[in-house]
């Protein structure tokens, strides 16, 4: 199964959605203008689809998900940076 990160990163252009029906079943998704139905990206190229999409997550949504991660990251290091110790390992 891919990370969210992964998702991105193989996005073809174009694509505004995911849909994973399984951990080899991975469709890449372009929403219609009028948002009423979405191209499936299969082969390398766009195919015209009028199917409604079961469960498809936002490629917009999962980027800012991994970029609040990275920014967490960054704070989490600088915390450790100032207090001298990692924080999150110690017992409060």
């Amino acid at each position: 199964m891919m990370n969210d990160r992964q998702i991105l990163d193989n996005a073809p252009e174009g694509a505004t959605h995911i849909e994973i029906l399984a951990p080899t079943n991975v469709y890449y998704l372009k929403k219609y203008k009028n948002g009423m139905g979405y191209d499936i990206f299969l082969s390398n190229k766009w195919v015209i689809s009028m199917s409604v999409i079961s469960y498809a997550r936002s490629l917009s949504d999962i980027k800012t998900i991994v970029e609040q991660q990275k920014r967490i990251e960054q704070l989490e290091k600088m915390i450790d940076r100032c207090l001298g110790f990692d924080y999150l390992e110690r017992e409060l």
